[in-house]
């Protein structure tokens, strides 16, 4: 039991961060793969999404070089939908586990703090906003190479 917790914490965290910081590598990868899976055979659909993800990188790190406000604005707005599915996820799994025990009834994807929705909403998206500042930075170290203060 306890293995299977660990793994089961393992599991939601990790993709959690893959979530919030990859979001868009994911995106392109498999958007690409499921384009061509029927098209090509696997051996060759695969490394071929592969090369679309590494080109996809470069691509990222030459518009950061050549226009860097515009890289800057597309790289938030990335880490802003990545931060959005990640704090999904996060509850999910979160409230999952508690439905499982019975602590609670159902499982949430915003957090249930009003009775009023566009008031969770809007705390919603200011959690949000938050969580995608240090997921920006952190984007933004690893496309520069860890010279991002």
């Amino acid at each position: 039991i306890l293995s299977g917790v660990v793994f089961y914490y393992l599991i939601s965290t990790y993709s959690v961060k893959t979530s919030a910081f990859l979001i868009d590598f994911i995106v392109v990868g498999l958007g690409f793969y499921i384009s061509i899976k029927d098209k090509l055979d696997n051996k060759l659909a695969i490394p071929l999404s592969i090369t679309v993800v590494i080109i996809y990188g470069i691509l990222l790190v030459l518009i950061n070089q050549k226009l860097p406000k515009i890289s800057k604005l597309l790289n938030y707005i990335i880490a802003f939908i990545g931060s959005s599915v990640a704090l999904w996820l996060a509850l999910d799994f979160i409230t999952s586990t508690l439905t499982a025990f019975k602590i609670i009834g159902q499982t949430y994807h915003q957090l249930p703090i009003t009775k009023n929705m566009m008031i969770n909403s809007f705390i919603h998206y200011v959690i949000v906003f938050l969580i995608s500042i240090p997921v920006f930075k952190g984007r933004m170290k690893f496309i520069l190479g860890g010279n991002y203060e």
